[in-house]
């Protein structure tokens, strides 16, 4: 086999991470954002897990649903986003996609 060949197939990348901050760490609502990036939310029953674009500093929202039985893990930091002025966007409480639903309905 040549050595192009025997090249191919799947590498780990090990990256640098920052020694104060662990991506294994879950954040509940209530707590102040450590870092600005995308963040996956873990809902108690009535949802499924998705993603949310949060701004450090600010404070991680409760579901309209369940509260404060919600928590977030980090999965990239994205610190550009907070020196961008036009992503200013507070998320004081993470809506179900229902409700847009149901309101959606009550003005057809």
């Amino acid at each position: 086999m040549s050595d192009n060949v025997s090249r191919r197939g799947i590498h780990v990348v090990h990256t640098r991470r920052s020694k104060n901050f662990s991506s294994s760490r879950r954040f509940c609502a209530g707590e102040a954002i450590p870092a600005s990036g995308i963040y996956r939310v873990f809902h108690s029953i009535h949802r499924v897990s998705h993603d949310l674009t949060l701004l450090e500093s600010e404070v991680f929202p409760p579901c309209n649903r369940c509260g404060e039985k919600v928590h977030f893990k980090l999965l990239r930091k994205v610190p550009e986003i907070t020196a961008d002025y036009d992503f200013r966007i507070r998320l004081y409480e993470i809506p179900h996609p229902e409700d847009k639903e149901e309101a959606v309905e009550e003005t057809a």
